[in-house]
């Protein structure tokens, strides 16, 4: 209850990142101030000074509940400013960081701002994989157990958040390589089994296809969102302002190569051709 209180008040800060378009001849003014789950904020701001200020909000809501914020979780990242500034909460200082961990994912500053959820994907991808050849895992089936594990346990934790997160090409490739390494074991083939055969026999979709269904589902689900949902509110920014971002380009480009061809025999479109 006391994070809809202090959702309020950051909402009517009328601080944050700004997020105003024009939309048939009227001015739709909006900014996003954070980002809450529980008990876990993330303030953003344009610029220090607003960022200060809705810190001060929080402070104030926390010291009047009672309420203390830890200094050892609470840091601050700066993204295209490299002046040093001293970021205060509740009377404490709060260090500068190059990156952070926010509901399971690595952020880090500077354009490459998923570099370190990567290297923590691909270390995970190698640890599960070596986890996946233990013989004790085989007493029973080595086909079933080894593709219940991976599609039920592996997959979901190195799948996490393929809805919204564009890693580079290589991670996933890493990913697809592991991924025929178990098929291969669990099948008790050879290295030179074509991977189409292994894909096959092991029922498992390969890890484009699934970065390609979570974000194609998510669109759809950003699209049919009402326009008080904040996920809505910066996809409709996108569009109005016509910023192209990584996630765009990504899904467009999966949308053309999976759902192109989607259409059954009876939906294309013929054309007569008169002599």
């Amino acid at each position: 209850m006391y994070l809809q209180v202090l959702e309020a008040k950051l909402e009517g800060s009328g601080l944050g990142f700004n997020l105003s378009f024009v939309k048939q001849g009227k001015l739709i003014e909006q900014a996003l101030p954070a980002l809450m789950y529980a008990d876990d904020i993330v303030l953003m701001a344009d610029n220090k000074e607003d960022l200060q200020r809705l810190m001060d909000i929080c402070g104030n809501e926390g010291d009047r509940l009672g309420f203390r914020f830890s200094k050892e979780k609470s840091t601050v990242m700066i993204f295209n400013d490299i002046e040093d500034c001293e970021l205060r909460i509740q009377e404490v200082t709060l260090e500068i960081t190059d990156k952070y961990k926010y509901l399971g994912v690595w952020i880090s500053n500077g354009t490459e701002y998923l570099r370190e959820h990567e290297i923590y994907v691909n270390t995970k991808g190698n640890r599960n994989a070596a986890v996946m050849k233990n013989r004790a895992l085989w007493n029973y089936n080595r086909y079933d157990v080894a593709r219940g594990l991976w599609k039920g346990v592996m997959v979901p934790g190195l799948t996490f958040g393929n809805a919204v997160l564009c890693m580079r090409s290589e991670v996933q490739a890493r990913l697809q390589i592991e991924q025929r390494g178990i098929g291969r074991l669990a099948l008790g083939a050879h290295g030179n089994t074509p991977n189409r055969g292994v894909q096959g026999d092991m029922g498992w979709t390969s890890f484009e296809g699934r970065k390609a269904s979570s974000k194609i589902k998510f669109r759809k689900r950003l699209r049919e969102a009402g326009e008080e949902c904040w996920a809505r509110k910066v996809f409709s920014y996108w569009y109005m302002k016509n910023v192209d971002t990584k996630w765009r380009k990504r899904t467009r480009k999966m949308t053309g190569k999976y759902l192109a061809n989607s259409r059954g025999p009876n939906q294309r479109n013929y054309r007569l051709r008169r002599r």
